[in-house]
């Protein structure tokens, strides 16, 4: 495991859970509308809880499997759970070129960061799928459409960085689905 982290969890649906339902009842008094499911939970060496939203565009018959502002609303949705820090990733397939992984990648950097000024921390990634292994490549933003490649993301040097801090976290209803997360991930509510 990456050493910035103590644990990572993936695909994890709270909302499936009696005993997070019941916790949160007892501590509000009622149920917040919940996330169907978290796609990547990370817990840093420093304790703070981090969220990220996936997103994967591909290239189909029609053109593309999103658009390239899909996933937005879920990544802001996750910071009504008292993360520390929530973001998005976009995967985008090795068949979409380097022109439209800028155009894509770059534009709803531009979107998200520039333009509406979110507190989201975002990051688009090529996936390379080499015979029987496959790369992570992070994209870096350059310009409104424009980007280079990286390196992979299990490259010593990289390090994913958290830079936006979630602005609802003591808030109380955050505050509190956030315990509740805890003790689903920490405890093994079921």
């Amino acid at each position: 495991m990456d050493p910035q982290f103590r644990k990572i969890w993936t695909h994890k649906k709270i909302s499936a859970s009696p005993n997070f339902k019941k916790y949160i009842r007892s501590q509000l008094g009622f149920i917040p509308i919940l996330q169907p499911e978290f796609d990547l939970v990370f817990r840093t060496i420093d304790n703070k809880l981090n969220a990220i939203e996936v997103k994967y565009l591909n290239s189909t018959t029609k053109g593309y499997n999103l658009p390239y502002y899909f996933g937005i609303g879920q990544a802001l949705a996750l910071q009504r759970f008292g993360f520390d820090h929530v973001g998005l990733w976009l995967l985008v397939g090795q068949n979409i070129s380097d022109t439209d992984i800028n155009k894509y990648g770059a534009e709803a950097w531009t979107f998200i960061r520039k333009e509406l000024k979110l507190n989201l921390e975002y990051s688009y990634i090529r996936v390379l799928n080499d015979g029987d292994k496959t790369r992570f490549r992070v994209m870096k933003y350059t310009g409104k459409q424009t980007g280079k490649e990286l390196r992979d993301v299990d490259d010593s040097h990289f390090m994913i960085t958290w830079k936006n801090p979630n602005p609802l976290k003591n808030d109380l209803i955050p505050m509190t689905l956030r315990k509740g997360i805890e003790l689903y991930l920490d405890n093994g509510f079921t």
